[in-house]
């Protein structure tokens, strides 16, 4: 797991230009260096909610730090939201916003919520994993072979680009080189959220933060409200912790 989480952090930091951080693995709490920059994992038996997958906190020792729950897990390093992954996606989360402050300027979303307007000004919170909320494959190279694990999609700073999102012709010139907008290729247009994730969308004249959803406008044509999130994962977003929490998501 630490060999996924490392090579998921470089593909990440040069995607975002950031210089890859060092993942590194201790057995025990207390070996952990108490001092900056050490953002630390901790893998735990169960968190308070039994739901939870994982969330962050701001630690004294260390600043910005995170817990993944091995209770919660689908495996340690099989399915969308094993340990694996929920390590990956923490690591990328602190390297890109450790201090869950950071907001990009966007165009309006999919569809509104009650009491907004196509015209008002809109932000999206910097979270690279959140609007995919998938896995990709990294290879990992031993003495019997080569084998697979799942490291956690991210979008690329190509999925912020505002002025992009209003030209066609210049997401068809993007995406003809073979970049996309997010590392596995699967979202094809800026601000566009796939079918599992999700993007805290704040409103500059309501200052109101929600969540929105995979809808079929990127495509076209306007949607319908989209389904939300299924409610264990709803649990793990609403955590006092959870990044998206401290953003002031109302979910």
């Amino acid at each position: 797991m630490q060999r996924v989480a490392q090579q998921n952090a470089v593909d990440c930091a040069s995607a975002w230009g950031k210089e890859p951080p060092l993942v590194t693995v201790f057995d025990d709490l207390d070996k952990v260096p108490r001092e900056r920059p050490c953002n630390p994992v901790m893998i735990v038996d169960g968190t308070e909610d039994p739901t939870t997958l994982g969330y962050h906190f701001v630690s004294p020792f260390w600043g910005p730090a995170s817990r993944a729950s091995l209770e919660t897990a689908s495996g340690i390093l099989d399915g969308d939201e094993s340990l694996c992954e929920t390590v990956c996606h923490e690591v990328l989360e602190i390297l890109c916003d450790p201090f869950v402050n950071l907001w990009m300027d966007g165009p309006a979303p999919s569809y509104l919520e009650p009491g907004e307007d196509w015209g008002d000004g809109w932000q999206y919170a910097l979270e690279v994993c959140d609007a995919v909320q998938t896995t990709y494959p990294v290879k990992l190279w031993g003495l019997t072979g080569v084998s697979e694990a799942k490291a956690a999609n991210f979008v690329t700073p190509a999925w912020f680009d505002s002025v992009m999102a209003q030209n066609q012709g210049a997401i068809d010139t993007w995406r003809a080189t073979g970049r996309g907008f997010d590392h596995a290729g699967q979202l094809k247009r800026p601000f566009a959220i796939g079918p599992h994730g999700y993007a805290p969308v704040r409103n500059l004249r309501t200052k109101k933060v929600t969540p929105r959803y995979f809808s079929a406008r990127w495509s076209g044509h306007v949607a319908q409200r989209p389904r939300v999130l299924p409610e264990a994962k709803l649990k793990t977003k609403r955590h006092p912790w959870a990044r998206s929490a401290r953003r002031g998501t109302e979910w």
